[in-house]
């Protein structure tokens, strides 16, 4: 139980830091990761009132592991659409566009090795819903290593979230190991993938304050 509580305090930390980041003027890039903590929040909450009650969350996924689904369409949403054609007009972006590829296509393999790959004795089911849960994943790492690859544009964007899209980058991958790990026989194992994401989603948060000093310097 003490993991979940360290976890939940991280949790917590991560959530006065966002919640100090929105009272700020400053671009609603840097406020939209504030949804991915807080459904980070509602899984890790709801993994502790499972273990409490002496429950197997993950033999029956519900609310909570959902809530990394909508916490990946958060990240998503802040690098699709307006702000992607506004820092990729099309014009010599196309090798970027390729090899930004790579990230999805690895997170894929990784799942398909770690999640889909599981013996039998996680039903078919329990599998499907777990794929279904990451593939917003997939999206959303390829728009982070996009802008990564891309030239620094004129409006300093991809200047001030090159740190921020490294640590999404980071977190999808070890969202896709805490899942692995929560599936695990022992014990110390899933409390160790608690920690861990919690901790991922703390760096995370870092790297959205720093995005926004380097973007206040630009402007």
């Amino acid at each position: 139980m003490i993991y979940y509580i360290t976890a939940i305090c991280i949790t917590a930390c991560s959530l006065f830091l966002v919640w100090r980041l929105i009272g700020q003027k400053i671009p609603m890039y840097y406020k939209i990761p504030a949804g991915f903590v807080c459904c980070f929040a509602l899984e890790l909450l709801s993994c502790a009132v499972n273990e409490i009650c002496g429950a197997s969350f993950f033999g029956d996924p519900g609310v909570g592991a959902f809530g990394i689904f909508g916490g990946f369409c958060f990240l998503l949403s802040a690098n699709y659409g307006q702000l992607d054609s506004l820092v990729d007009d099309g014009s010599d972006t196309a090798r970027a566009r390729r090899f930004a590829l790579l990230a999805p296509a690895l997170d894929a393999i990784l799942i398909v090795v770690l999640l889909v790959g599981l013996d039998g004795e996680i039903a078919l089911f329990n599998k499907i819903m777990f794929v279904v849960i990451l593939l917003p994943i997939l999206p959303a790492s390829y728009f982070c290593l996009k802008h990564l690859l891309l030239p620094v544009d004129a409006f300093g964007f991809l200047r001030s979230s090159r740190l921020y899209n490294i640590a999404v980058l980071a977190v999808g991958v070890l969202f896709i190991c805490y899942l692995r790990m929560q599936m695990s026989d022992g014990d110390l194992i899933k409390n160790i993938g608690t920690v861990l994401a919690a901790v991922s989603v703390f760096c995370l948060v870092l790297s959205c304050g720093k995005g926004v000093k380097i973007w206040k310097q630009l402007f």
